[in-house]
Order: structure tokens, then sequence, then C-alpha cells
């Protein structure tokens, strides 16, 4: 069975889409570490061609999962066969694997401190290693050690700190990680070890009002918040502000613009509805069904701590769970 998420490119066509295929794993023989590739064939396409493509899920995750972005011939075809089974309603396209196999990534849990850097797909084998970290924590209660090393709380020793920078043109891409930032946040033990920097390159489209009005926004919206950091920053102190709402770029003095988003911090009941959705069988949805992520907006700051970080867009309205940050510019190291 396989399930596909398509993020329609030029015109809402496959040139320049995005698809996130989902394939349940063979059934043997299928001995998978977070970094490794596999060949996927389309043999109703091209009975004779093998394409390699890093697998972005985690050991342990359900299914075996592919980002694979519409660039040339087979990708795009891939990609056109993915949405016109969403527009008529019929089974997704047959395809075959074979892997997985070995990738220098495999290594990068033997480190004490891990920094991963991705620029559009280029994230797949970093979403992997997510996977498999939390995966891991998931069944150990602890970070992984890496590769031989002793299973049991010692392993906090071993991988001290993670950050993970993904670059890329459209903020909408960040929803295929959707699900592994999501299980970052509800992870209380991870808060302050694993940071995810989210990264917009891309300019505000030109002769576009509305996008001229959003940056704008969103600078006037930045120079405030900046503002409330640095007081809360002060009053509260870095080790007390650490999590995944944590822009770190502010904390090291950058002045990019930042917007902060709940559609990436699912709560644990709405993303264990959202992955039994995602592994329905010979399914398809379009990236464009998912809501689009929001600006978040300010109060007036007050001098409690708490109401510090809602104005800011750390923690939602009720305390319940952290909004992500997506910084609009490269990082600045």
């Amino acid at each position: 069975s396989s399930h596909a998420r398509v993020r329609p490119g030029k015109g809402g066509g496959p040139d320049g889409a995005l698809t996130n295929l989902h394939i349940s794993p063979p059934t043997c023989m299928w001995n998978f570490k977070p970094g490794m590739y596999a060949f996927i064939c389309m043999p109703q396409y091209a009975p004779l061609q093998w394409h390699p493509f890093t697998i972005c899920s985690g050991k342990g995750d359900p299914t075996v999962d592919f980002l694979i972005a519409g660039v040339g011939d087979w990708t795009r075809e891939l990609a056109r066969r993915c949405l016109e089974a969403k527009e008529n309603n019929s089974p997704l396209p047959l395809v075959a694997i074979d892997g997985p196999y070995i990738a220098p990534t495999q290594s990068a849990l033997t480190k004490k401190v891990l920094v991963a850097v991705g620029a559009g797909v280029g994230i797949t084998p970093f979403l992997s290693l997510m996977s498999t970290i939390i995966s891991q924590l998931d069944n150990d209660g602890d970070l992984p050690e890496g590769a031989g090393g002793k299973r049991g709380s010692s392993k906090f020793a071993r991988l001290l700190e993670v950050h993970f920078y993904w670059m890329t043109r459209n903020a909408d891409e960040f929803l295929f990680a959707q699900l592994q930032i999501s299980r970052i946040v509800t992870h209380k033990s991870l808060l302050g070890k694993v940071f995810v920097h989210l990264h917009v390159t891309g300019k505000a489209p030109e002769r576009d009002a509305s996008g001229f009005v959003f940056r704008e926004a969103l600078r006037r919206q930045s120079e405030i918040d900046r503002k409330v950091f640095k007081d809360a920053l002060k009053e509260r102190g870095l080790q007390a502000m650490l999590g995944p709402s944590l822009p770190m770029c502010w904390v090291n003095g950058a002045k990019e613009d930042i917007m902060w988003t709940a559609k990436l911090a699912l709560t644990p009941d709405k993303l264990k509805v959202d992955t039994m959705e995602s592994m329905a069988e010979n399914s398809v949805s379009l990236h464009t069904d998912e809501k689009s992520v929001r600006l978040s907006s300010i109060s007036s700051a007050g001098d409690a701590s708490l109401k510090s970080s809602q104005s800011l867009g750390l923690i939602s309205s009720d305390g319940d769970h952290y909004m992500v940050p997506i910084i609009f510019g490269r990082p600045d190291f």
C-alpha cells in the first residue's frame, strides 16, 4: 500500500512539484538505518529505469518515505501521475523499491554535537535522522547513543545537542516535515537538545501587492517581537527559554524577520489522527489541502514571563503547546 502527498509545481502541474511518497516496507529483508537511500522504479512508465532517492523516514516508522522534486522526465512523470490519481480518484502509480543502501550520514549519531544543513529536498537524509532520534526516544525514553552504543541513560552523554537547518524558497515545503517537527515539540526531554531552524530564502515576488503587504507587516511585527524577546531573555535567561520556539538567530544578534506558526506543532491527539490518515492505502492528497501557515499576533507585553512568551508566539494562548518560528532570510552563522 502507498500514500502520496503532492505540492504542485508551476501552473499547478508536475514541473517543479514536490512528491512525498509513503510506501509500506517489504515484509522481509528490510534492514534500515537513518541516512540510507533506495532505488525506485515505476514499471508502468519505464520498467528498466531505477532512480536513487534518500529515505526520509526513520527507523521504526511504519512506512518508507521519500521526498522527490519534479526536475527531470521521470520525477515529473511521477508527480503527474500522482496528480491525476488525485483528480480522477484513481489508484496511485505502481512503484518498486530496491534497497536500502549505505550512505555517509549513517555515522552522524556517533557525534556529540550534530549540525545538519540542507536546502530544499536536500534535507531528506536529515529528516530520516530526525525521525530515528524520535523513534529511539519513544522506545528507550532517551536519545540514541549511535551505532554500537550501549542502551541506557548514558546515551545523553553521547549526543548532547542537535541542530537541523533547513533552507527553502517556499515556506509551504516545511509542511512535509510536519510530523517530525510536531513529534519533537511533544517530547519535553528534547526541548533543550534538538533545535530546528527553518529559513525561507525566497524574495518577495515583484508586482505582488499582497506579497509586499505581508512582508512589510512581518517586518514591522518583527521589530516589536525582537524588543519583547530581548526583554524576556534578559528577565528569564537563555536556559529558561530553550525549546523549539526559541528564535536562536535573535539570541545571537541577527535581525531576520520571523513568523511563528502552530501548523508545524500539532498536539499529540491531532498528530495521531494525521499519522493514521497518512497511512491510508493507495491515496493521494494535495499539499495545498493543508491550511497555510499564519502570522502570529502580538498582545501588549506584560510583566509575566508567560504573557511575554504568548505575545511572541513562543507558546499557544492556552499554554499547552509551542509554536515554531520560520525565519525569513539566510542563516547567519
